[in-house]
């Protein structure tokens, strides 16, 4: 299994993930994702602050996977019904770890 498409359980979300099952369990159901974001505020050029909740690095690294599984399924999806989508893409595929 390599797509997000045929995913029906957490199991099977982990190994196209390609990351540990009993690591996925522990992000979702013991560490709970609500408790693996750092909150911080920095200030705005305009004046006030502005809150940040950055990701815990296990957590991100989940969340740029799915993403990067995501953007696949949605050029799966564009292709498959000859779309042409009217967006720019800055880049052809999210690098968010660099």
């Amino acid at each position: 299994m390599g797509n997000l498409f045929d995913v029906k359980t957490r199991n099977e979300l982990a190994d196209v993930l390609n990351i540990p099952r009993r690591h996925l369990t522990y992000i979702l159901y013991i560490q709970r994702p609500d408790n693996c974001y750092t909150t911080f505020e920095i200030p705005k050029k305009s004046g006030g602050i502005r809150i940040i909740s950055a990701p815990s690095s296990a957590l991100k690294e989940i969340q740029v996977t799915l993403a990067e599984k995501l953007w696949e399924c949605q050029q799966k999806i564009w292709q498959q019904y000859n779309i042409q989508p009217n967006i720019c893409l800055l880049y052809t595929s999210p690098s968010p770890r660099d």
